[in-house]
């Protein structure tokens, strides 16, 4: 039907633009434009049929679409909530640092030695987006070392600063008793897409294979002080970008939480991989020396290659840089080991993740960090009578013969008695020391008091079975220890000091 409408109709190539879409924007540029009630209505009825036109065009395929100028930002929140612990999970100034550093993605997980779960390390992250393939670059890198010596630094003020009463805090990197530094595993990760294969089911993370460079790279100032606070592990991973993007679309929190700990576990295993090519691991047990003394002694040999990773906390690991094969070691290295043998059991078949094969410990692993009393007896009717009344004293004073009250006579956990019928061994309570005059003394039933004032210990059981019980000693040596500790440095066979049981076991036959 042919009607004269009094202005030039659109038609067309341009028309069929109007009903794809021109035709909404265009109206929406002139909306205002009009003031009139016909010209009002007329447009309603315009758009009215062009939105209905583009909302058929559209209805089979929704698109919906994010414009950003830097995508790198959106890529690092993408992995951060599908990999990382939140930031309220965290310390504080552990994930935005005091130097204005901010750690992309930071998490506690089960550290890299231990079979437990218990004992965690932090595992530090950075992810970049960028051309495939590309380099990282030493800023890069190097920004990753500051962040894990941060860290580090952080973690100890965590412990220093922690009041009485606090809970401990949840991750220990530094050791007491070795001084060496839990490990610490840095990773990159970064988006890939295989060639010809855009599937988004592709759910593995790959270890980025790298030209001339290994992967894990272990960083060092010393190669075997895997233990040492200058040692770093940094690894760079490939995830496939169509999955990642997907999975963190999707509201479905429990497939979040699947692949994150799938992505943990395995950032922990692979690392574990190039740790056993690279390190021999020797868990190792006192036979009864006291570690605060063997470490003081041995400081130079021992620092940096030793820590102790596992809940139990009389087994430390021993880690030797053996790049040509396990237990293949240096000269230097077997020497160590030889050294070690000496006063420790050692598991020289040991693989990462598993639970160390040692002897169970003995009743004197437990004691080597107490104090035990050496004192006197006269005779069987005194030995008989600190038995029966299960008390022992001695006179107070800082004279020949007396003790001084120090916290290592009110600390004493045992008590090893020498006399003519030989040795008597007593467990004390550390809790019940007193300070007694000799009329209180008296009263107990010792009989005639000759000194104003006697240190009093109070016995809980006789120690008859273990490894303490069966103990015997070098009476000379036993004699030397006690001069040495004693007043004026002789002649005191006859008295009592109070030593560390680490001194008293280097006086076995």
């Amino acid at each position: 039907m042919d009607i004269t409408v009094g202005f030039p109709l659109i038609t067309g190539s341009k028309f069929e633009g109007y009903l794809n879409g021109r035709g909404v924007v265009r109206l929406r540029q002139i909306k205002y434009k009009y003031f009139s009630d016909k010209m009002l209505e007329l447009w309603n009825l315009c758009y009215a049929f062009f939105a209905h036109r583009t909302e058929i065009t559209t209805s089979a395929e929704l698109k919906e679409y994010l414009l950003v100028k830097n995508f790198y930002v959106v890529f690092e929140a993408i992995i951060d909530e599908l990999i990382g612990d939140k930031k309220d999970e965290l310390p504080e100034d552990f994930k935005e640092q005091k130097d204005g550093k901010l750690v992309d993605h930071l998490y506690t997980y089960p550290g890299l030695i231990q079979a437990d779960e218990e004992q965690r390390t932090y595992y530090i992250g950075d992810s970049k987006y960028y051309k495939i393939g590309g380099s990282l670059g030493d800023t890069s890198i190097y920004k990753q070392y500051t962040y894990a010596r941060n860290i580090v630094q952080y973690n100890i003020d965590l412990w220093l600063n922690k009041k009485e009463g606090d809970p401990d805090p949840e991750v220990r990197l530094r050791d007491e008793v070795t001084e060496g530094y839990n490990i610490i595993p840095n990773f990159f990760i970064s988006a890939a897409m295989k060639q010809g294969d855009y599937s988004y089911n592709h759910r593995e993370i790959e270890l980025t294979k790298i030209s001339g460079k290994r992967n894990p790279e272990i960083k060092f100032q010393f190669k075997d002080r895997l233990f040492d606070r200058d040692t770093m592990l940094l690894s760079r991973y490939n995830v496939n970008f169509l999955f990642v993007v997907s999975l963190y679309a999707r509201n479905k929190q429990a497939e979040k939480a699947a692949w994150k700990e799938e992505v943990r576990m395995q950032f922990r295993k692979e690392i574990r991989k190039v740790l056993e090519k690279e390190y021999s691991f020797y868990p190792m047990r006192s036979r009864g020396v006291d570690l605060d003394d063997y470490m003081t002694q041995h400081f130079r040999q021992l620092i940096g290659k030793v820590f102790t990773p596992f809940q139990d906390r009389s087994i430390l690991t021993l880690a030797m840089h053996t790049p040509t094969g396990k237990n293949i070691l240096t000269t230097e290295q077997a020497k160590l080991l030889a050294t070690l043998r000496k006063d420790f059991d050692i598991d020289e078949n040991y693989t990462l993740g598993k639970e160390p094969q040692l002897p169970p410990a003995t009743d004197l692993q437990f004691m080597v960090t107490d104090y035990v009393l050496i004192g006197y007896y006269k005779d069987t009717t005194h030995l008989e009578w600190i038995a029966d009344k299960k008390l022992y004293n001695v006179r107070a004073g800082k004279d020949r013969g007396s003790l001084d009250l120090s916290s290592s006579v009110f600390g004493a956990r045992y008590l090893l008695l020498y006399g003519r019928e030989g040795f008597h061994k007593f467990k004390l309570n550390p809790h019940k020391v007193r300070v007694w005059s000799k009329e209180e003394l008296e009263k107990s039933g010792y009989g005639s008091a000759r000194h104003d004032y006697y240190v009093v210990f109070f016995i809980e059981e006789r120690i008859t079975e273990g490894d303490f019980a069966a103990m015997d000693f070098d009476k000379d040596k036993l004699k030397s220890l006690l001069n040495r500790y004693g007043k004026d440095n002789a002649n005191h066979d006859k008295g009592a000091i109070a030593v560390p049981f680490s001194e008293l076991v280097n006086c076995k036959k």
